[in-house]
């Protein structure tokens, strides 16, 4: 793999060793991908577990931060950061959860968050940061996180892999990345077509729809490329958000083009570019029953905790759960989630939406992942296990739906008017 004579330099100990240790890093994957050379990517998304999660795993993760961040001054690209743990400045949310001025003071210590603003990372704390740093078609980028990726490839028509937490670290430090995969135009062809049959009524679908009919097509597609037909070309960003995300939960779908939305898909040909698709699929009725279905594991009508926002909430589905929360009341031994970016609630509370929830008993919380905080530590004692008491989950996200039934957790999957009623 060709390295320009900066790349060498920086491999060389140039610009300090935690430098080196991030180009050797990129250059090994490069190799192992036969990428040709170096590329500059004009941001990075940084996936930390040594914030995102807590306890052994994070501990070793803060480890392979600090050898690679020794000697770094600052971040070579605008880099954004995904959501934390739990949002330890959120005093109505420690209220809420009961969490002790010990627990505080243990989370905090663990959590190292602090180390990537100083650096110069833009403090997003968010799974979306597309909502908040947007960026421009044909761009390379780098990125960790599977909703991310997933959205910039498709709605943006930017060039990013589905990396590792090390190597966007590493694209973050260097402002470089290999040159492979979604990053090549002639690799950017759908390989799997899925049309959306005429027995479902596209005006009717619901949240929980959209995401169920993404995360039935993610689990056919693995990791091909994908292209939606049939479906209306006025979707909203959230419609798409909901769509695309589960692309990489059931699967590893990295770029999904819709046709007459998404910019590489003005029609059907172009975003096969002139290839017949490797697999066709229609999904109808009962596809998207069978998703409900397999996500469903509660036996009970109510449930203990509604989330909402995963992956983070746009301020149109805010919105939305605040209206049928009007004139309603979260139980006393319920809780009703949602989680957004900072900036988006910033503008919920300019608008009287945050009031709206909050006079319900919900919460709309910020910089924090709404379902790893609810996942169930092997350690009984743990501090980190804030959510013990919570067995039964209501959602309209497929994602949480996943990996809190992958967690143990009894799962209520269903529509947002369902899981709101569910909290009642």
């Amino acid at each position: 793999m060709h390295l320009s004579d900066e790349d060498k330099r920086m491999l060389n100990g140039g610009f300090g060793s935690g430098s080196a240790f991030c180009m050797r890093l990129l250059s090994k994957l490069g190799e192992a991908v036969d990428a040709e050379r170096m590329i500059p990517a004009v941001s990075s998304h940084i996936v930390s577990f040594g914030y995102q999660i807590y306890g052994f795993v994070a501990d070793c993760c803060k480890e392979l931060d600090s050898e690679m961040l020794e000697g770094v001054r600052e971040f070579k690209v605008p880099s954004t950061t995904n959501p934390k743990f739990f949002d330890l400045d959120d005093h109505k949310l420690v209220k809420r959860f009961q969490v002790t001025e010990t627990t505080i003071e243990k989370m905090r210590v663990s959590m190292t968050h602090k180390k990537f603003e100083e650096l110069g990372a833009i403090p997003t704390y968010t799974c979306t940061p597309f909502f908040i740093h947007p960026t421009r078609m044909g761009e390379s980028l780098a990125g960790a996180e599977s909703v991310a990726i997933v959205m910039y490839n498709s709605i943006y028509g930017a060039r990013l892999n589905r990396e590792t937490t090390p190597t966007a670290l590493a694209a973050a430090v260097t402002g470089k990345t290999p040159y492979f995969g979604m990053h090549k135009p002639e690799n950017r062809y759908a390989q799997i077509q899925v049309d959306v049959s005429k027995e479902v009524d596209l005006v009717s679908l619901r949240t929980s729809d959209y995401s169920a009919l993404g995360y039935y097509a993610g689990g056919i597609a693995g990791d091909r490329n994908v292209v939606f037909s049939n479906l209306p070309n006025n979707l909203k960003i959230g419609d798409l958000k909901n769509l695309l995300a589960p692309l990489g939960v059931s699967g590893a779908v990295m770029l999904a083009h819709v046709v007459g939305v998404t910019p590489e898909a003005p029609t059907l040909e172009a975003a096969l570019l002139g290839r017949k698709p490797e697999e066709r699929i229609e999904v109808g009725k009962r596809e998207l029953e069978g998703v409900y279905e397999a996500l469903n594991s509660a036996s009970e009508e109510k449930a203990d905790m509604a989330v909402f926002g995963c992956p983070h909430a746009p301020l149109g589905e805010i919105a939305e759960i605040a209206l049928l929360l009007r004139n309603r009341k979260v139980r006393d031994d319920a809780f009703l989630l949602i989680a957004t970016s900072k900036p988006i609630k910033v503008l919920a509370d300019r608008m009287g939406i945050t009031h709206e929830v909050e006079k319900s008993g919900g919460l709309i919380v910020t910089d924090m992942c709404p379902h790893i905080f609810l996942w169930k530590q092997k350690d009984p004692d743990s501090v980190a296990d804030i959510g013990r008491n919570i067995a039964t989950v209501a959602t309209d996200c497929t994602k949480c739906a996943h990996y809190l039934g992958a967690q143990g957790r009894e799962i209520k999957f269903g529509s947002t008017e369902e899981c709101v009623k569910a909290v009642m």
